[in-house]
């Protein structure tokens, strides 16, 4: 008889457990949900700026510019040459943003 109890209360037991988990894998979808959800507008946003930048450029400019590679350690001493070139078209590009 004893057993039947204990059984019971195992159960119960395992059941609150179950729900509390239920409840937390929801929780943490939703959460997801809404983290992704501002991801993709962050992601739109960008896309539209660098869509507003590349039809600001006349159509005579080239759309490949070439900027000169910086020496090494000169500009940015802990990144490697293509480091560095990278960079140097982020920055350039920021600026002409900023024109």
């Amino acid at each position: 008889m004893f057993e039947y109890f204990k059984t019971l209360k195992r159960l119960s037991k395992l059941e609150e457990e179950y729900e509390d988990l239920n409840r937390q894998w929801k929780k943490m979808q939703l959460e997801w949900e809404d983290t992704y959800d501002k991801l993709r507008t962050v992601v739109m946003r960008v896309a539209k700026r660098a869509q507003r930048v590349d039809a600001a450029q006349p159509e005579g400019a080239s759309q490949t510019l070439e900027e000169p590679a910086p020496e090494a350690g000169s500009l940015y001493p802990n990144l490697t040459p293509a480091q560095a070139v990278a960079q140097a078209r982020i920055l350039a590009r920021r600026a002409r943003m900023r024109q």
